[in-house]
């Protein structure tokens, strides 16, 4: 047996070129639907008038419209005289020109039906062209015309398209794919109309045709041919489908779903396709980066952008049976919902025996604290009991905050740290102990850091203006820390300063959250009767506390004593021990400064 031949084949050719002869394409029956929005619709409109205006006063220009990669699919029968291609990067554009010929279409079928009879055969002919040239591709077989489509999408988008395409109607818009379909082809159909407006028929059927002359000569593609899969899944990573490439997540649905055909098991290979639908679907979130961290949380180790197809792939999905993707695609889509929870901040046990306070634990690490990159160590950590799961959060957000936020040191010893703890978690969820990353952790603070270098940096930080305006993570880093005094206010006022006694006196009564508190100055940073001493350090941390948002407005800019009365009646226990002083000068700022400074290595202890 011969063994097929290894093949890359690049083709630097013009647009008309892509579609002409006897070339069909045909979008992976289960790839994504069509992606591009206004914007890239706009800038694709945008180059093809430029140049065709540079082409109508002899100038220069030429335009490059991007890469198409394809894979040559192998003829169904010994009496197919077409060449068929899959499309595995390059769809939007290939769809986005075929619309844009579709409205020229139809303008000159408008032109043809309102013409004398004399222009007719003329303007039929320009049709004719348009269509055998871009559109379909024809076939005589038993003396009969047999049409191929140039191009067939996805299942998703086929009907849909074709419907709007080469019947010329519009069926209901079932999928966002559709939407942004109709909308492209509103849009293009806006420009081409605006272009054409204030002319008569004979000199806008001679704008179609130097449309037509412009694709066969100034506009080109790079078309890369393979047959060979991974060559073309290699092959889009480089290649840039203007703003909206196919992602690794579009590669692994295609390649995962292709799983399917040999078997022919439609049923299970459509329930795989909703699920893939229901994780792309979601376009406000970077489901890459989804993918990334689920990889990370299950292997273990860190991957690259670049490498996140052919990695997850390989360990996913590469030797896998259809059931065995069909399993694995669910368990995929579950802990990317989990992801998602654990991004926004929200506590990942359906059934929780803690309280509200314990689950806001995580908003404050990964949202607040703004720590994604323990994303992957926490899903792996959902397979331990809730109560370890708290554990480990909370040393991760007194570690994080000392380390990163407040020292800025470099996280890839941390990195290390978290793969090795995934790997112990993974190996037996059961038996692990949330005392082995607090130890790593503990010993990389004693290495990387001193308490002196956290208090003093601790003691620079400023309340920022500018900053303010934002008002829910405004100062984010200072209003975190005071609320980490109040919280702890009972604990730090005590004379015993274990870690598990710690635990037992926070104060869990109240769940605090940026957006209901806001930082106020003690003494005012608009202050009507100026004291020198205090003027320089009104933005430092010893002035200033936290309220609630509604109380803030109340205090306003008033004087120490008239602020008294609010700080003495709010819920807050830093307030009522400010309000317990006289006066507040530069002795009381010192005094307070201090009281922080002894505080903050025992507070972020781990």
């Amino acid at each position: 047996m011969t063994k097929e031949k290894k093949t890359i084949d690049p083709n630097y050719i013009e647009v008309s070129n892509l579609f002409n002869g006897s070339c069909v394409y045909q979008v992976p029956k289960y790839q994504r639907g069509y992606a591009w929005e206004a914007t890239e619709v706009e800038e694709f409109c945008s180059d093809l008038f430029e140049c065709l205006d540079a082409y109508e006063n002899d100038d220069e220009l030429e335009h490059f419209f991007g890469g198409v990669v394809c894979i040559e699919e192998k003829p169904k029968n010994a009496k197919q005289t077409h060449k068929c291609f899959s499309v595995v990067d390059g769809q939007q554009r290939i769809s986005t020109f075929i619309l844009f010929i579709s409205v020229i279409r139809d303008n000159l079928l408008d032109i043809h039906n309102d013409i004398e009879e004399k222009y007719k055969k003329g303007v039929g002919s320009l049709i004719e062209t348009f269509e055998k040239k871009y559109l379909y591709y024809s076939e005589s077989r038993n003396l009969e015309e047999i049409r191929y489509e140039k191009l067939r999408m996805s299942i998703k988008d086929e009907e849909f398209y074709h419907s709007l395409v080469y019947s010329r109607e519009i069926l209901p818009q079932k999928t966002d794919s559709h939407k942004r379909i109709l909308k492209a082809q509103k849009l293009i159909k806006s420009k081409v109309d605006s272009r054409v407006d204030k002319l008569d028929f004979i000199e806008t059927v001679k704008v179609f045709e130097t449309i037509d002359a412009l694709l066969s000569s100034k506009c080109h593609l790079l078309k890369i041919t393979t047959n060979k899969n991974e060559d073309a899944y290699r092959l889009f990573q480089v290649l840039n489908d203007r703003g909206r490439a196919l992602s690794a997540c579009d590669l692994l649905r295609a390649s995962s779903l292709s799983k399917f055909e040999a078997n022919e098991d439609v049923k299970l290979q459509d329930k795989s396709a909703v699920i893939w639908d229901e994780i792309t679907e979601d376009r406000e979130r970077d489901v890459e980066k989804y993918f990334s961290f689920y990889y990370v949380s299950k292997a273990a180790d860190k991957i690259k952008k670049l490498d996140l197809f052919s990695k997850f792939n390989k360990l996913f999905f590469e030797s896998c049976n259809p059931d065995d993707i069909y399993t694995r695609l669910k368990s995929i889509s579950a802990d990317l919902d989990t992801i998602k929870l654990l991004e926004d901040g929200e506590w990942p046990y359906e059934r929780s025996n803690l309280s509200q306070w314990h689950h806001q634990r995580v908003k404050f690490l990964v949202v607040r604290l703004k720590h994604t990159e323990c994303i992957p160590l926490l899903l792996a950590a959902t397979q331990l009991s809730e109560t370890k799961f708290y554990e480990l959060v909370r040393v991760l957000e007194k570690f994080f905050f000392r380390f990163k936020t407040v020292l800025g040191k470099r996280f890839d010893p941390v990195v290390k740290v978290y793969l090795e703890e995934i790997k112990k978690i993974n190996k037996n969820p059961e038996t692990y102990g949330v005392q082995s990353i607090t130890k790593e952790l503990r010993s990389i603070l004693e290495i990387k850091t001193t308490d002196e270098e956290f208090k003093h940096a601790v003691l620079q930080l400023e309340f920022s203006k500018k900053e303010s305006k934002d008002a829910t993570n405004g100062n984010r880093v200072i209003k975190y820390l005071l609320l980490q005094l109040e919280e702890n206010f009972d604990w730090l006022r005590s004379e015993n300063s274990s870690i598990k006694s710690r635990e037992n006196m926070v104060d869990k009564s109240h769940v605090y959250d940026f957006p209901f508190v806001s930082i106020e100055h003690i003494y005012s940073s608009t202050s009507k009767v100026i004291d020198k001493e205090v003027e320089l350090r009104k933005h430092k941390l010893e002035n200033l506390t936290v309220l609630a948002r509604d109380t803030n407005s109340l205090v306003g800019n008033k004087a120490f004593h008239d602020k008294k009365i609010h700080f003495s009646a709010s819920q807050y226990k830093l307030n009522k021990e400010i309000a317990n002083y006289h006066t507040w000068d530069n002795h009381t700022l010192t005094e307070r400064k201090t009281q922080i400074e002894n505080s903050l290595v025992e507070l972020f202890r781990i």
